[in-house]
């Protein structure tokens, strides 16, 4: 069974424990913050255990994807379906995206003006055939 929920007061100190390896960031915890006041902020649970993280930011030209990450146990599983569903269901408008390494999501996305900056144009037909797969 999966719950989303807020990240509470209580969830930064995990939240920060399991993004600070991968993004280096030792401003993170402010960071998390800033998206609990200014933002969505989303943790996906499993029996307790934090499984799915979601943070974004409102900006005046859209929304701020900041992070996303999935832990690998739930990962190309109906459980991260729900979670994107989720979260993406919050944002309104435009959504946008900052990365270095954009190979896994290329075709989702596209280029804007500034550099490393990418607009999400949506799944297409990705979505429709991985929802049929996964309802097989």
């Amino acid at each position: 069974m999966f719950h989303v929920e807020p990240i509470s007061r209580d969830d930064v100190k995990d939240v920060v424990a399991i993004l600070y390896p991968i993004v280096k960031d030792t401003e993170l915890k402010k960071k998390v913050h800033k998206h609990q006041k200014n933002g969505i902020t989303r943790v996906m649970r499993s029996q307790g255990k934090i499984v799915g993280i979601f943070m974004a930011l409102i900006r005046p030209f859209g929304w701020s994807l900041s992070y996303y990450w999935l832990d690998e146990s739930v990962r190309r599983k109906p459980s991260s379906l729900f979670f994107f569903l989720n979260t993406f269901s919050k944002m309104k408008g435009k959504i946008y995206i900052k990365s270095e390494d954009t190979s896994t999501f290329d075709r989702y996305i596209r280029p804007t003006k500034e550099k490393g900056v990418y607009e999400f144009i949506g799944f297409g037909d990705d979505l429709k055939r991985g929802v049929e797969k996964w309802a097989e």
